[in-house]
């Protein structure tokens, strides 16, 4: 089997996003104001790099291994940014983080690639995973942890999970009206 052309570029990418983004959420737990501190100590904005990272993939195992890559480099850089600035490293922590990786990374890659896709239901799957990722993660923030961080960050990544629910309805609907845009 040939590799898909550019594809690794596509890892690159990913790889170059997961690892600056992990060590820009080390560093900005410390630089951040309190209205935006949970930015740097949420999952929400790592899902969404690695499904970023992901999109630029043609195929759907490319795509999900981006996925994968992605937050894996988040994971090392963070840790390793972490370790830079004197804070210690639980090896058990890494590693459940690296499992975690393993899990979501796939899912949220493949949810890109389906995003993508010109087959409503895909599309509409596609949007459907990191905006449920998002929107699960605000309604903890808001119900759970709001005493003790920023609501309106909140309500502001429940605001981004809405907009992307609303981005895979619109490729549902609009794919539906034209069945010649369908494969």
């Amino acid at each position: 089997m040939n590799p898909e052309p550019g594809s690794g570029l596509v890892v690159l990418y990913a790889v170059a996003a997961g690892l600056v983004g992990g060590v820009l959420t080390s560093y900005a737990q410390g630089w951040l104001p309190s209205q935006v501190g949970s930015l740097a100590n949420s999952a929400g904005p790592w899902c969404l790099i690695a499904f970023l990272a992901a999109l630029p993939a043609r195929r759907p195992a490319l795509a999900a291994f981006c996925g994968a890559v992605t937050l894996v480099a988040l994971v090392s850089g963070y840790y390793a940014a972490s370790m830079w600035r004197g804070y210690g490293v639980s090896t058990r922590t890494v590693d459940l983080w690296v499992f975690a990786a393993f899990v979501a990374g796939p899912v949220l890659g493949l949810s890109a690639h389906w995003l993508r896709d010109r087959r409503a239901p895909r599309a509409a799957m596609g949007a459907a995973v990191p905006a449920t990722l998002l929107l699960a993660e605000a309604a903890y923030g808001i119900r759970v942890i709001a005493d003790t961080t920023y609501p309106a960050y909140w309500w502001a990544e429940a605001g981004c999970g809405a907009a992307l629910l609303v981005v895979g309805a619109y490729r549902f609907v609009s794919s539906e009206r034209h069945p010649d845009r369908r494969s």
